[in-house]
C-alpha cells in the first residue's frame, strides 16, 4: 500500500530534509485512516523517537498509542528481567538474541518499538527446562488475562 509505505519512511532512525518537513506536515494531525494504518504498522513509538528527536509536534492520539506502548514495554521487561534471572540462576547455556540485546543500544529517552525477545539455546536440554518454566510462570498469569495472549519468546536449538 503506497500511503502505508509513505508513513513508515517518516519512522526511520534518521530522516531528511524533505522527510522531516513532511513529519511536521502530516504528523502534527492525522487522519483516523491514518492512525489505523499507525496502529496497525506499529509507527506509533518510532514517530514518538522522531518527534523527541527532532523536537516536532505529534498527534496527541499517536502519543497516546506510543505510551501504551512503552507501559507495555516496561511491564515485558520487568517480566523478562524475571526470566534472565532464572537462566542465569539455573546457569542455562541460553542467550538473549535480536531485541533481547538490542534494546541496551537505544539512545536515552527513545524507546524500542516491537516487545519480542528471542532466545538461543545451546541444547534442547536447557531450552526445554526454560520451556517448562515459562509454561508454569505463564500458568499463574491465565487467570488475571483477559484473554490468553500469544507468548513473545522464539526457541532456537544449536543441536
Amino acid at each position: 500500500n503506497p500511503k502505508e509505505i509513505e508513513l513508515q519512511k517518516l519512522g526511520l532512525c534518521v530522516l531528511g530534509e524533505q522527510q522531516q518537513i513532511e513529519f511536521k506536515n502530516r504528523l502534527t494531525r492525522v487522519s483516523v485512516e491514518e492512525l489505523k494504518s499507525i496502529k496497525k504498522l506499529r509507527l506509533a513509538a518510532l514517530f514518538y523517537n522522531n518527534s523527541i528527536k527532532y523536537g516536532f509536534d505529534l498527534d496527541p492520539r499517536i502519543v497516546e498509542i506510543a505510551t501504551k506502548q512503552i507501559v507495555s514495554l516496561a511491564v515485558a521487561t520487568s517480566e523478562i528481567e524475571i526470566i534472565n534471572k532464572f537462566i542465569e540462576t539455573k546457569n542455562l547455556r541460553i542467550d538473549a538474541v535480536k531485541g533481547g540485546k538490542t534494546n541496551n543500544y537505544y539512545p536515552n529517552k527513545l524507546v524500542r518499538t516491537h516487545m519480542d525477545f528471542d532466545y538461543l539455546s545451546a541444547n534442547f536440554k536447557d531450552a526445554f527446562i526454560l520451556i517448562s518454566y515459562l509454561i508454569s510462570y505463564l500458568i499463574s498469569y491465565v487467570y488475571m488475562l483477559p484473554a490468553l495472549q500469544p507468548v513473545p519468546f522464539c526457541f532456537v536449538s544449536l543441536e
